[in-house]
């Protein structure tokens, strides 16, 4: 019905009426008011399962992925959290 696969993820509401689908094909779905649109991310995830999305107090979004942890600041900046950032592994299943 317009999502961009038949395997979900994730879910997390945003507000009434709005909500983030992690897809398992690393992509991000935004359902509003009962209509489906690409969630527009700008940092390259891996084809593969979006695990968790996580909206925090701030208003930040958080997605757990194979390739690390994004976060997505209630301003729009994207910041993706690894290894390199000092996270034991980039397979982060729960944020």
């Amino acid at each position: 019905d317009g999502l961009s696969t038949a395997s979900v993820g994730s879910v997390c509401e945003l507000d009434k009426n709005k909500f983030l689908i992690g897809m398992n094909d690393g992509k991000v779905n935004l359902i509003e008011n009962n209509k489906i649109s690409v969630f527009p991310i700008k940092t390259k995830l891996p084809e593969v399962r979006v695990f968790n999305i996580l909206r925090d107090k701030r208003k930040n979004v958080w997605f757990s992925t194979f390739n690390g942890l994004l976060k997505l600041s209630a301003d729009g900046q994207e910041t993706l959290l690894t290894k390199e950032q000092g996270l034991p592994d980039n397979s982060i299943r729960i944020t």
